[in-house]
């Protein structure tokens, strides 16, 4: 009786062992600048997202974040960000974007000379 309780231990551990596959957390991230047509660097727009994968497909998919970055008269608002992938799949795809305007602007209200909405996409390989 020892005997096959010590043998049933020891098959349980080692199939636990042979079985239990590691996650890892990946991170996939882009970001793109824009010019004024002088030369100079106005604004920027990036994503980024965490997921985890097991080494062969994407198992589940975290945060994702919208990163706008504005320089001199520019603001950004209106940002968002979210997967385009669902789970068990060969990549991870995320998808971000912001209201970009030259003056002020707010959620709600815009006041100013330009405006524009950037979006940019981040794919990441397991």
């Amino acid at each position: 009786m020892k005997k096959l309780f010590c043998l049933s231990l020891v098959l349980v551990l080692l199939l636990g062992t042979i079985s239990c596959v590691s996650a890892t957390t990946k991170t996939a991230s882009n970001s793109e600048n824009y010019y004024s047509w002088v030369g100079i660097k106005i604004f920027s727009t990036g994503v980024r997202g965490d997921y985890d994968t097991n080494g062969k497909k994407v198992t589940s998919f975290g945060k994702t974040s919208s990163l706008p970055q504005c320089w001199f008269l520019w603001t950004s608002s209106n940002k968002q960000s979210w997967w385009c992938s669902t789970t068990n799949t060969s990549q991870a795809k995320c998808y971000g974007e912001a209201k970009f305007c030259l003056g002020v602007t707010t959620d709600d209200l815009t006041i100013g000379v330009q405006s524009v909405t950037k979006g940019i996409t981040a794919t990441g390989k397991p």
